[in-house]
């Protein structure tokens, strides 16, 4: 599996990139000379979080993210380089910044999204569920699992548009859960071998999951409008190459946000308790709401590992 396809990054290697998304059983220990990858990849047990806020500096042209982890220097239009400063000792996903700004760079100079979305299949149909942290993905993603569905990612993921379609590739190799009533965080591996997940689907619809601090007993769905939802998809994307200092990334990213969303069905979705208490109920409503004229069943057929 590779995912670091398109990209062209100096100074880290793709097998260290497999490590840290999740692909690779064990990291390279030291990066002695910078190599460069024209191929996508993937890391170890970490949460990604959207680029809501430019942590760094500009400096003769450049724009420089630096953690005590790792340095990036992003200029418009060319390769990002990377230097890994130490081994990363914890799991803080701000420590990884600089890496996913550099990534998400280069994909969309390649005319490809990085997004914090879940994406998931469900008898023939693929949703991608965009929201931030607490907004009921990995809810989302559990009960489509429990209904058979195909899963692609819990939390980050690429879009990019072949034939003019978007598609949605895996780019961790786990899903993790937050633990809920006493029970303890889950990480679930993602295996090839394994026919109920993905590494691609195409997407035939929308969802921007609300955030909410208290759950409704239903699941809440009403239309959004194109605007909006370019919107959400710039907060969860990178709202940084909006700055000037990357115009040409700026102009790439609202021509995929359009395509995305170009003749796709998009919903507003507050996730209620019925989400995971009565999962098919739910899905059923879900879907009639982004398929009125098709006839989608309540029930799945559940499937055994």
């Amino acid at each position: 599996m590779s995912a670091w396809q398109t990209l062209d990054v100096v100074g880290i290697s793709s097998h260290w990139l497999d490590w840290l998304h999740g692909f690779e059983p064990a990291a390279e220990t030291a990066i002695a000379v910078p190599i460069l990858i024209s191929a996508p990849a993937y890391a170890a047990p970490l949460d990604f979080r959207p680029l809501f806020v430019c942590l760094g500096k500009q400096i003769n042209e450049k724009v420089v993210l630096e953690t005590d982890f790792a340095r990036a220097e992003l200029c418009t239009g060319r390769p990002a380089r990377l230097v890994l400063k130490t081994n990363l000792s914890d799991s803080n996903p701000k420590s990884v910044l600089p890496i996913t700004a550099a990534l998400a760079q280069q994909w969309l100079l390649a005319g490809s999204l990085s997004l914090h979305a879940a994406v998931f299949q469900f008898q023939g149909k693929s949703v991608l569920a965009l929201g931030q942290s607490h907004s009921g993905k990995s809810t989302l993603i559990q009960s489509a699992l429990a209904l058979g569905a195909r899963v692609l990612s819990d939390d980050f993921v690429r879009v990019s548009f072949p034939h003019n379609r978007p598609v949605a590739h895996c780019l961790r190799g786990f899903m993790r859960f937050r633990g809920a009533d006493e029970m303890p965080e889950q990480v679930l591996w993602l295996r090839p071998s394994n026919p109920q997940f993905a590494d691609t689907l195409a997407i035939d619809a929308v969802l921007c999951l609300e955030s909410c601090d208290q759950r409704a007993q239903q699941t809440a769905i009403q239309p959004i409008s194109k605007l909006e939802a370019s919107a959400r998809l710039i907060n969860q994307s990178g709202a940084m190459f909006l700055k000037r200092e990357f115009p040409i990334e700026r102009g790439k990213m609202l021509i995929a946000i359009n395509r995305l969303l170009d003749g796709l069905p998009i919903f507003s979705v507050t996730t209620g308790f019925d989400i995971r208490l009565a999962p098919e109920q739910a899905f059923a409503a879900l879907f009639a709401a982004l398929w009125p004229n098709q006839r989608i069943g309540a029930r799945a057929t559940r499937q055994t590992n």
